[in-house]
């Protein structure tokens, strides 16, 4: 009867000690996506060439200087490491929608957008971790 209560106590401190366990875990998951996120946020705003694309795409106060093609290339290869980090579940959906989707739509929902895709000939049909991107928000561009 002892041994009984002695294995209960026992069972009872492991599934308390994964519990605690499981919510550290959950804790630094969270920091560290947003430490990353907060990166990725800072390499957004700080880039010039990811800037001159935005600053062509907004829909008040648009810049008339086109971004060169380079621009536009680097601004879609940020949405691919995106789309890396959101595959390996490193990224939260909203989070990605929320910080960084806004120009990303306009780039194929404006003429704007049209013109630039069309100045790279297209190339973002042939960018793989691109299409991992979209296909992760389920955008149909």
């Amino acid at each position: 009867m002892v041994g009984d209560i002695s294995n209960c106590i026992l069972a009872l401190m492991a599934i308390v000690a994964a519990v605690f366990s499981y919510i550290e875990l959950q804790s630094h998951k969270e920091k560290e996506n947003n430490k990353l996120l907060s990166q990725l946020n800072r390499r957004y705003v700080g880039s010039d060439d990811i800037q001159a694309v935005v600053k062509y795409l907004r829909d008040f106060d648009a810049y008339n200087e086109k971004p060169t093609s380079y621009q536009v290339e680097l601004f879609l290869r940020f949405f691919e490491e995106l789309g890396v980090y959101m595959r390996n579940d490193n990224l939260p959906k909203a989070d990605v929608i929320n910080f960084f989707n806004y120009y990303f739509e306009r780039l194929y929902t404006t003429e704007r957008g049209e013109a630039l895709r069309k100045q790279i000939k297209n190339v973002d049909k042939e960018l793989p971790y691109l299409e991992a991107y979209k296909e992760k928000l389920g955008l149909k561009y």
